[in-house]
């Protein structure tokens, strides 16, 4: 007998649902950040993460708002973030660090150093399409 296999769409984070994953509520998980898997698999989690290319690759974005209260505190803390050693902070911290010139802990959850194709999708191309994205999701997930 075959166990039945139901797609859902959690409304959480990637985060969260991996956690679910390692917690057994469900047995799988499409898209979770790979930084995410392979920590928790070092200590000790049964989980691990499937290269499934093009891997899609998430662009991580910095803002400064109009009208903020501080916004020279603001720049000073983007141009850290930005830098080889603000990145170097991520890394530490075993985050992915966006700065090729900067290693991440785990070197094989990068595209290149990892041997995969990560597809980027463009901030423009996320906003220009999103409005089709959701009304597909809306029509699977309802």
């Amino acid at each position: 007998m075959h166990a039945k296999l139901y797609v859902i769409n959690v409304d959480a984070t990637a985060r969260a649902i991996l956690d679910q994953v390692i917690t057994g509520e469900y047995p799988i998980a499409v898209v979770v950040f790979n930084h995410h898997a392979a920590l928790s698999a070092a200590k000790g989690a049964p989980v691990a993460w499937v290269k499934l290319e093009p891997v899609p690759g998430v662009l991580s974005v910095v803002g400064l708002l109009k009208g903020a209260p501080h916004p020279n505190a603001a720049k000073l803390l983007i141009d850290f973030l930005t830098s080889p050693e603000g990145q170097q902070v991520f890394a530490a911290v075993d985050y992915l660090p966006a700065m090729p010139s900067v290693p991440a802990k785990i070197p094989s959850l990068k595209p290149k150093e990892g041997g995969f194709r990560a597809n980027f999708i463009s901030p423009e191309t996320l906003a220009a399409d999103m409005p089709t994205w959701t009304k597909l999701a809306q029509e699977i997930f309802p």
